[in-house]
């Protein structure tokens, strides 16, 4: 009985987890997208604005943010030479250093290129670079919440992936008992 089980069972099993999985991936896409889109908006306005004449400082938030602690959207300005001209995130103390190599694959008119950023360990955040004729806005916050969610997701995957096994393993373990049952129903007639 044990092998014919198994063998009714095992494609519902890598069912399961091929769709287990795909649930996973699609949502983990979907929330790390999500980290992006306030970014977005921010770096693709700066950009504009400074296109149109403002100043760099006139572009940035109000209130710096530390880019280790806090959730606060923030925003730099680097300059053509690649010199940060001024921004809103802070790191130690100090105005965070954007590594400027991303600039190279920053699409140019405006449009948006998302970068993960990770300045040291345990600090990471969703960052888009835009450029404009006269340099690049980045903008980006932290990715904890983000992450966090990832971790609730993976962890739901994995509870609907077991629970799937379960249910189609006693599902086949019903339905090989009620066969042999009517089987033998029948073969007494």
């Amino acid at each position: 009985m044990v092998p014919t089980l198994v063998r009714h069972w095992l494609p519902l099993a890598v069912a399961v987890t091929v769709l287990a999985g795909t649930a996973y991936a699609i949502g983990q896409q979907i929330v790390r997208a999500d980290a992006n889109e306030p970014q977005v908006r921010l770096a693709e306005d700066a950009a504009a604005r400074l296109q149109a004449g403002a100043t760099p400082t006139g572009v940035i938030p109000p209130r710096e943010s530390d880019i280790a602690t806090s959730l606060a959207p923030w925003v730099l300005v680097y300059g053509p030479d690649r010199r940060l001209l001024a921004g809103s995130a802070t790191l130690d103390g100090k105005l965070a250093a954007y590594p400027t190599s991303v600039f190279d694959n920053a699409p140019p008119g405006g449009h948006s290129h998302a970068v993960t950023w990770q300045p040291r360990s345990g600090v990471r955040a969703a960052s888009v670079v835009v450029g404009f004729k006269g340099g690049w806005v980045v903008a980006g916050r932290s990715l904890r919440l983000a992450e966090e969610r990832e971790g609730l997701l993976a962890q739901l995957a994995i509870a609907g992936w077991l629970a799937a096994l379960t249910a189609t393993a006693v599902a086949v373990v019903v339905a090989e008992l009620v066969a042999r049952r009517l089987e033998g129903e029948f073969g007494r007639q």
